[in-house]
Order: C-alpha cells, then structure tokens, then sequence
C-alpha cells in the first residue's frame, strides 16, 4: 500500500502531462489582433467595414512607359487580371481595375442635363470662362491637347464641352473623387498622377484564418516575384490587411519563442548559479511543467483556443511557479524536512497562489476574445 501511495502521484503527473499535451496539439492558437478589440455594441456595428477592410487586395501596376496609352494600360490590367485568376481563383475573386460606369454614357448625361448640378458661384465662373481671353486661351489649351497622346480619344468630349462646362459638375459630384481622371482613361482605376494603373479584388477564404493568410501571402509574394521577372510585365506591387495579419502572425510567434526561451534559461542560469545541482532544477521546473499542461488541457476543454498574445504572459507565469518553489526550498534549506516545510508553508502558499488565480481570472470578464 504504500507503494502505491507513492506510485499514485508519478502516474497522476504523468496522465496530466500525456493529456497536456494531446490538448496542446488540438488547441487553436490563434494570432487574430482583432480579437483583442473590445466587445460592445459600438464595435459591433463596425464589424463589416471591418470585415470588408480584411478581405481588400489592391494591386498596382506602373503604366509610367505607356505614356497614357489607354488600351496599353486596359491590355496590361487585363492580363494580370487574367493571370490571378488562374492561380487564385478558389482565392481572390471580384478582380477589378476598370469602373462599372460607362464613361461615355456618364459624359454624355452631364452634358445634356448640366444645369442640374450647378449652383449660383459657378454660373459667375462660367461668365468668366465666357470672356475672349479666356476664350481663346482654353481652345488654345485644347489644340495643345489634342495633338498629345494623353488628347488620344477625347477629340469627341473636347468638341462637345470647349470650354470646359463639365468640370463644375464634376467637382460637385466628385466630393475628393477623381471623376474627370476616371472619364480621361475611359474608366480605368489610374492614378491621379498617372504612373500606377490600380486594381482591386478580395479574398475567398476567411482571414481571420491565419494559416490561410500565411500561405496566400507566400504563394502571392512568388507570383509578384515571377510576374516582375518578365521585363515585358509592368511592375507590379500589392499591399491589404492580409499582409499585416501575415506579418503580425510571424512576428508574434517569434516574440513569443523568444521571450519564453529567455525567461527560461534566465530562471535555470539563476537557479545552477545559486543551488549548483541539475537535480534540484528539475525539482524547480516540474510544479510548472504540471501547472501549464493542466491548464492548457482546461483551456482546449473549455475554449478550445486561445490567443497566442495570452501565450507570451507564460513567462510571467513561469516566474510565479518557480517562486513558489523558491519558497519551498528556502524553508527546507533551514528545516531539512520536507514534510515539516510542506506543512509550514503550505497554507500561506494555497493563499497567494489563490490571489494570483484570481487576480488573472478577472481577465475572464473582459469584453475581448483574445
């Protein structure tokens, strides 16, 4: 019987370290910093912009060398587009650098009906306009145009508005838009400046999966590699929230990893330096080694997740266990008897371990899933 009093406790530690760590391999560890945001009903009503913002991809080409060439730029937007969908279809959908207006149409509604969208100031703008210098100064800037290659197809919308009536329309309905630049390219998404040709998409799949993330995010930085690679390609970029969640996933394990190492290899240096004896380390690390796999066993039966922000406080936690232990080998150190020592402290110990529990279980209450 009293083998098996002390049989009992090894078979004990060894089924919660087994049971640890089936749970550790099941558990969600999840690197979303959304989740880290406060639940409320303010924050609940910004959940689709979001959500929206989370699935946007743009994409940009430089259409620097085709000097404004329309359908060079629509030829180029075209056969990315082309190229994405290919390798990303089950991916990124809704590819689109070229607005669903028609220009035309939109052009030609403006000019037959522009006294709905003018008010008092740009009638004595347009009398202005109406003097002869003027006059003779905008035909003169409209020849100057033509006989460019950013005049190529405007040779109609020029002869219908010489003077350039529209733009007070387009100001009025534009509110920051670049509507004029977006009827000047016959819809296409291009820079105010026009050097970047813009297309936007979003993903398929859900980004707060951030195993998907990390993997489109590699398998989308090869295609960029590769489509640059041809000299005959414009230059391509990218850029979403996608990125940063993949970047912030990798940059968090990597504190993570770091942090937990150097607290650990601090606390074993500190405790060789002081006790000299390997024996007497393990003894110092098993109370932890039991603590994290019990608790990582009632995380993944209850919550089934947890955020890998919650996992860097490990270290902390780490630095509480081992001072328990400290406590205890302190008393034994002076009495030379385990019993007597785990009888001496025990109580004050169960109570300050019993504020640090509810000190961290507070955190439970937080309006925040991370």
């Amino acid at each position: 019987m009293p083998s098996l009093n002390k049989l009992l406790p090894i078979l004990l530690f060894i089924l919660v370290l087994l049971v640890g760590a089936y749970s550790a391999s099941k558990l969600d560890i999840h690197e979303n910093l959304n989740k880290s945001i406060p639940s409320s009903l303010d924050m609940d009503a910004l959940k689709p912009v979001i959500e929206k913002g989370e699935k946007a991809v743009f994409f940009s080409l430089n259409i620097e060398d085709f000097k404004g060439d329309n359908h060079k730029i629509d030829s180029a937007g075209n056969a990315l587009v082309t190229a994405l969908n290919d390798k990303f279809g089950s991916q990124l959908g809704a590819l689109q650098y070229r607005s669903d207006i028609d220009p035309d149409i939109f052009n030609f509604f403006v000019e037959e009906h522009l006294y709905l969208f003018l008010e008092k100031s740009d009638y004595e703008a347009i009398d202005s306009l109406l003097e002869n210098g003027n006059v003779v100064k905008a035909l003169a800037e409209d020849k100057k145009l033509l006989s460019s290659a950013q005049g190529f197809g405007m040779a109609q919308s020029i002869a219908n508005d010489p003077l350039h009536f529209n733009q007070f329309a387009y100001k009025r309905l534009s509110k920051g838009l670049s509507l004029q630049n977006m009827l000047a390219t016959e819809g296409l998404f291009v820079s105010t400046d026009g050097t970047s040709l813009m297309i936007n998409g979003a993903v398929l799949f859900d980004p707060k999966e951030v195993s998907n993330v990390q993997l489109f995010d590699e398998q989308l930085g090869e295609f960029k590699d590769n489509w640059n690679q041809n000299i005959s390609n414009p230059e391509l970029d990218y850029f979403g929230s996608f990125a940063i969640v993949a970047a912030n996933a990798k940059q968090i394990k990597k504190d993570i990893i770091l942090t937990v190492n150097l607290a650990l290899i601090f606390i074993v240096g500190l405790l060789y330096f002081y006790y000299r004896k390997l024996s007497t380390i393990l003894f110092f690390v098993l109370p932890g080694t039991f603590g994290i796999a019990a608790s990582i066993t009632f995380v993944y039966l209850f919550k089934g997740g947890i955020s890998a922000l919650a996992l860097s406080a490990s270290a902390v936690i780490m630095g509480i266990v081992v001072d328990y232990s400290f406590h205890f080998f302190s008393h034994l150190s002076q009495d030379k008897d385990a019993i007597k020592t785990r009888n001496s402290i025990a109580f004050p110990l169960i109570v300050s371990s019993f504020t640090t529990i509810v000190a961290f279980f507070s955190l439970t209450f937080a309006n925040s899933e991370a």
